[in-house]
């Protein structure tokens, strides 16, 4: 049987609760610092508790029932497992081996734990896991008032995904992607793996092709950048392209963005 790298199992949960709780309970929804779910069976509801901070990540009560205790035990007890094979769901569901024989120590200083494993490093496969459904897609149209035209071309192209109930976009290295710079909330993004483990530097999201566009814009933000090529019809043909900075603290980085360009005429995968 295998054995599981305790702490970690609780590395990974304190660092991706909420994207567990939107897997492992996808009918609930988050309230401040709580993930609400009717019961451990994920029915819609109220009355179960799942706490995302970071120092009581996982930790859960059924108000309706009194049962509580940590996420492996939600886990076990909605999916009637045992604790080894609740462990290994948990990190399957982020993409992190939690086998000791898989574990690579890496020293570190300051406060808080850090973890890498094989799996940490691997570029994702955006076509199985971050490819947009149907309903990912009419969510999107409602949510950021984008024509539907506009999502699945974009969805066509790779240039926003979801995974686990979080939207994500891609980041390109040499025509690869190699990392998912992911939304976990309005103001908190992460990079998976992180660009530091892969020995990749920071890039700009380029949509289009800037060595044919007639017009190139630029944006802080990847949800405005796209409501502007939207509205003048790159999913059309418009010879025009965008280039997003991921925050505003990164303008710096579209003097290096001549090498991240791309022809989106077809899917890249």
């Amino acid at each position: 049987m295998a054995r599981i790298d305790h702490e970690l199992l609780k590395g990974v949960i304190r660092e991706n609760i909420e994207a567990l709780c939107r897997h492992f309970f996808a009918n609930g929804q988050k309230v401040n610092e709580e993930w609400k779910v009717g019961n451990l069976q994920g029915d819609k509801g109220r009355t179960l508790n799942i706490n995302l901070s970071r120092d009581k990540a996982g930790l859960f009560q059924d108000f309706a029932t009194g049962e509580k205790g940590d996420f492996v035990t939600a886990i076990k007890l909605s999916h009637n497992l045992d604790f080894v094979t609740a462990a290994l769901e948990i990190g399957k569901a982020v993409g992190v081996s939690l086998e000791n024989h898989q574990q690579t120590s890496t020293p570190h200083s300051g406060g808080g734990s850090r973890y890498t494993t094989r799996k940490s490093t691997r570029e994702p496969d955006w076509e199985r896991d971050y490819k947009l459904s149907g309903s990912d897609i009419k969510e999107l149209v409602a949510w950021r008032g984008y024509s539907m035209e506009f999502c699945a071309w974009a969805d066509a192209n790779c240039l926003i995904g979801r995974h686990n109930g979080l939207w994500a976009f891609p980041v390109y290295d040499n025509g690869r992607i190699v990392s998912a710079h992911i939304r976990k909330d309005k103001n908190d993004w992460i990079y998976r793996p992180r660009l530091k483990d892969i020995g990749v530097q920071l890039g700009p999201l380029v949509i289009g092709d800037l060595a044919s566009a007639e017009k190139v814009f630029s944006d802080e933000s990847q949800w405005d950048l796209f409501s502007l090529l939207d509205r003048l019809g790159i999913q059309h043909g418009e010879a025009i392209a965008g280039i997003a900075t991921r925050g505003v603290q990164n303008g710096s980085l579209i003097g290096g963005t001549p090498d991240q360009s791309r022809t989106l005429s077809h899917s890249t995968k």
